[in-house]
């Protein structure tokens, strides 16, 4: 992997100096955040997004400023590599500061970048993939609220992905957060066996007409990898038409599989025409035994959502009340709820309306690479959950998914206790729609 050239060393030192100068520089804001996590209403209260002033020290767009920043992220040098691929078209600096959370030199980063997007956005995403050699632009597409080309934009990453090195890949929207530090998710992943990890439950009529084929052979979905017997057998069988979100945690097998060995194009056109037909093909192709596709899951254990943490159209459980779409857009008064959410990411924060619960998620997830706080990695959950299980039993010659036991104990998603690990970590120095 070719290592970024650290030229500006001068610049970098200004982050190689402990986790406080870290803190102030990069992620800049007058808020208490111990205080608003703790729960200290009062103070929350006294708090207004007006007053939030956020400037950023370090926003240069030169080739080794960029490189020294990145140089400073705390898992620059783990070695389990992970793939982001992200639908982005607005907030170029909050979408630099999610990839610098879990960023590592081996790790990948594909954009791709809605054709609605200003020249100066786009500018900064092309710099960016012109500084870092693992950052990625895919496709420019009309990208839509409705589901438009969501799809095809993420398999236009995952194609360019195919050649790289990765474990999985997250498919992810602009505001989309990740939850956990990188070494967490690292933890967490090896302990899925493979697992995908995609939301999912019954597509309801709105979504799925009767009208639509549900034979997989009209479909033209079966692998073409497929001896003839097992062509002809997937070629009879049926979709089973799930709904879920556009967003999915992929293992690299299931990746390149989707993108080598499924034609998706009638499927997507076909839901294309719907609103939220985004949000049926993941869901419903890695729920559908017969097309085999890798780190598939039983739809028999229930539909757990372990994968992204949104709050729809109940303003009541909405902190901030600020309700977009019909999706919660979390603000300083919801990050007491949001410290141990056990999904991966959640949806959504917006710069535009509190950048404040922003750069406090940012701190949290800064704190618990340093040590200074407890890591939350719930191995054991996942270790022991139906997803690893499923994977290991489909390994076993003969295994028949219709008589697997689920523990579904173990399949909801119930809030699991952090593990705390007292090791104090230091940096090395040497790096629902388009919202």
């Amino acid at each position: 992997f070719p290592d970024i050239s650290l030229t500006s060393h001068k610049y970098l030192q200004s982050f190689d100096d402990g986790s406080s100068k870290q803190l102030s520089e990069y992620f800049p804001h007058q808020i208490d955040c111990d205080r608003v996590f703790s729960g200290d209403v009062n103070y929350t209260k006294n708090l207004s997004c007006e007053s939030i002033q956020v400037t950023f020290n370090h926003n240069s767009t030169k080739y080794n400023e960029v490189q020294a920043r990145f140089a400073s992220a705390p898992s620059f040098y783990e070695p389990y590599t992970m793939a982001y691929a992200k639908i982005v078209y607005k907030d170029y600096q909050f979408l630099e500061q999610q990839m610098w959370n879990t960023y590592t030199r081996r790790s990948w980063y594909c954009f791709s970048i809605d054709l609605k997007a200003s020249e100066n956005f786009r500018s900064k995403i092309i710099n960016l993939e012109e500084c870092l050699p693992n950052v990625i632009t895919g496709v420019s597409r009309k990208i839509s609220g409705n589901g438009l080309n969501q799809n095809y934009a993420h398999l236009d990453c995952m194609r360019i992905l195919e050649s790289k090195k990765f474990e999985y890949v997250f498919l992810l929207q602009n505001h989309d957060i990740l939850t956990r530090t990188h070494k967490e998710f690292a933890r967490i992943l090896s302990s899925l066996e493979g697992s995908t990890v995609v939301d999912k439950y019954p597509c309801p009529s709105d979504r799925c007409l009767k009208s639509y084929p549900t034979n997989l052979g009209q479909l033209e979905l079966c692998p073409t990898s497929f001896t003839e017997q097992e062509l002809s057998s997937c070629e009879a069988g049926k979709i089973r038409y799930m709904k879920g979100g556009m967003q999915a945690l992929l293992p690299k097998a299931a990746s390149d599989s989707i993108v080598n060995v499924i034609n998706a194009t009638i499927f997507i056109d076909m839901y294309t025409k719907r609103f939220g037909g985004d949000e049926t093909f993941f869901p419903s192709i890695t729920t559908t035994e017969a097309l085999k596709i890798p780190g598939r899951y039983t739809a028999k254990c229930g539909y757990p959502r372990h994968l992204r943490y949104v709050i729809w159209w109940k303003k009541s459980k909405c902190a901030s009340g600020n309700m977009r779409n019909g999706v919660c857009v979390f603000g300083l008064e919801d990050i007491p709820t949001l410290k141990t959410v056990p999904q991966f990411l959640m949806n959504k924060m917006m710069p535009s309306f509190d950048y404040g619960v922003i750069q406090c998620f940012n701190e949290l997830l800064l704190k618990r690479n340093l040590g200074i706080e407890p890591s939350y990695d719930d191995v054991e959950t996942f270790a022991s959950g139906d997803y690893a299980r499923f994977q290991r039993e489909l390994r076993q010659p003969n295994f028949d998914p219709d008589k697997f036991v689920c523990n579904s104990r173990l399949s909801s998603t119930t809030t699991a206790k952090p593990t705390v690990r007292t090791t104090r970590q230091t940096t090395t120095t040497s790096p629902s729609k388009t919202s």
